[in-house]
């Protein structure tokens, strides 16, 4: 069995702090997760979340696209790079 995670996993963690990421550091955020996680626990969610909140990575979210995530489950993703 593997565990998988992808960047819309990443894109979906950093809506819920209210931030969006490009695919770019989205991408990053998996690839320093994978090099530095614990092995004997994983990647928890909780993870992800902390290491975008300690990066300070993207940008925050408009109230419409707050809205949009909450009521419709509608990703927003960083298409320009900050």
């Amino acid at each position: 069995m593997a565990l998988v995670w992808s960047v819309q996993d990443v894109h979906t963690a950093a809506n819920e702090l209210e931030v969006a990421l490009t695919n770019q550091e989205a991408i990053t955020v998996l690839q320093e997760l994978h090099h530095h996680h614990n092995k004997q626990c994983g990647i928890r969610w909780e993870d992800l979340t902390c290491y975008i909140e300690e990066s300070v990575m993207g940008r925050k979210l408009t109230q419409a696209e707050l809205n949009r995530f909450v009521g419709k489950n509608i990703l927003t993703i960083n298409r320009k790079r900050q």
